[in-house]
């Protein structure tokens, strides 16, 4: 993810080449789509497929491609791999022809190692009335030798930019979805739109909680605490103007499941801080620092996170989670990242939040619940600074992440864009 500050027309003019937004792999979870999933725990080496293999002499078929302009400055992008394939990677390369011809260069890199007949996503962000040529290849992961060739051409002719400002989007619902998301739905009344802003409404003024891309219907919103009721409206915008807002949609997160069950196996047996602090240095044992990092996060269960300084890296760490659970000192689970706060201080059935560093405008978050003595994902999803206020003066692709979060800044903290 990354953060689009204002551009003027020289900078869009060099952001034709560049790889935009985000990438969908067909066997993950991406943040911020309207879907309905849990985050889901890290594969390990046992579960995570091996790499595909090809055989001597054999090479993967070019994937099928297929790319249409979605906004006068946004081209979708759309990859399948070969039948009964598993592939590596998928590269897609782009080239302009116009109005500014530009060499081909990379525009999207969709990886993730593939079951066969894998379905890969992404955006490309462009110029109004261009021409845009693409193609893709199959990446084995084993050898190039074993690589497709590149698919055949794909072109996409973008649309003029918009002479007129955009109407508005209608009938926008809200629909708690579980404790700390709520899904936002509206229809879209224009085809001149360069994106929709939501808004939550406040009695401090109508705070932005994200931007999603032309042609978009819902959002997701996540960071909602649990049992909180919120209103929402949205609004469309383009570079002639902003739209009247929806209908208020109001909605009331679920409350948080008590997943407690005293006669369930335990996943960790009891221990001492001492060999635990042992156990975690004993990851790096030829590491300099030898003092490992500490954050007491308290509550009923004494929390703590523990980390070796030779595990950290980009402002995160490695860290584990360590408790007082069921009469011991145990240990609960893994937290990487970069900051942690515990929701729900008096509860024996904790919720953690971690935040996991990626730039200096963009951030992770994960909701982690205890279950049965280990820490769980409940949600995921991504922070951002936001492109900007000017909404006139925004164009897509718009990173799939949030500005808004209650659960990490309380409403007086946060810096709010009010309109």
């Amino acid at each position: 993810m990354g953060a689009h500050a204002p551009r003027s027309p020289s900078a869009d003019r060099g952001r034709a080449t560049q790889v935009v937004a985000a990438l969908i792999v067909s066997t993950g979870c991406l943040l911020d789509l309207p879907r309905r999933c849990s985050a889901e725990p890290a594969r390990t080496a046992e579960t995570m497929p091996a790499a595909p293999t090809a055989s001597p002499g054999s090479r993967l078929r070019p994937p099928h491609l297929r790319a249409r302009a979605i906004a006068p400055t946004m081209v979708a992008l759309e990859a399948d791999s070969a039948p009964g394939e598993r592939v590596s990677q998928i590269a897609v390369v782009g080239e302009s022809a116009g109005p500014e011809p530009s060499p081909w260069s990379q525009r999207a890199f969709l990886s993730g190692r593939s079951d066969p007949g894998a379905h890969w996503e992404g955006v490309d962000g462009v110029l109004p009335s261009g021409t845009y040529r693409y193609k893709a290849k199959a990446v084995s992961g084993s050898s190039r030798e074993a690589d497709s060739t590149w698919s055949e051409i794909v072109v996409v002719t973008t649309p003029a930019a918009p002479t007129e400002a955009t109407a508005a989007p209608t009938a926008l619902t809200a629909t708690p979805d579980g404790p700390f998301r709520i899904v936002l739905e509206w229809q879209n009344q224009s085809r001149n739109e360069y994106g929709f802003e939501v808004q939550k409404r406040t009695a401090r003024g109508d705070v932005r909680v994200g931007l999603a891309n032309p042609h978009d219907t819902a959002f997701v919103v996540h960071g909602r605490p649990p049992q909180s009721r919120t209103t929402y409206r949205v609004r469309a915008f383009n570079p002639r103007g902003i739209s009247l807002p929806t209908n208020d949609a109001t909605a009331t997160t679920s409350p948080v499941s008590d997943h407690e069950d005293s006669g369930a196996e335990l996943a960790e047996p009891c221990t001492t801080r001492a060999q635990a602090l042992q156990s975690i240095l004993s990851e790096d044992p030829d590491g300099t620092d030898r003092q490992p990092r500490v954050e007491k996060l308290g509550g009923a269960l004494d929390l703590e996170v523990i980390a070796d300084p030779a595990l950290c890296g980009n402002a995160n760490c490695s860290w584990e989670a360590y408790g007082l659970y069921r009469g011991c000192y145990r240990h609960l689970g893994d937290a990487f990242g970069v900051g942690h706060k515990l929701l729900n201080p008096a509860s024996g059935a904790p919720l953690l939040l971690v935040i996991g560093h990626m730039s200096a405008f963009d951030s992770t978050a994960a909701v982690l619940q205890l279950v049965h003595g280990k820490f769980e994902g409940l949600d995921s999803y991504g922070h951002c600074d936001g492109p900007g206020s000017d909404l006139r003066a925004l164009s897509p692709p718009f990173d799939s992440c949030q500005e808004d979060d209650d659960l990490w800044w309380p409403p007086e903290d946060r810096p709010a864009h009010e309109h």
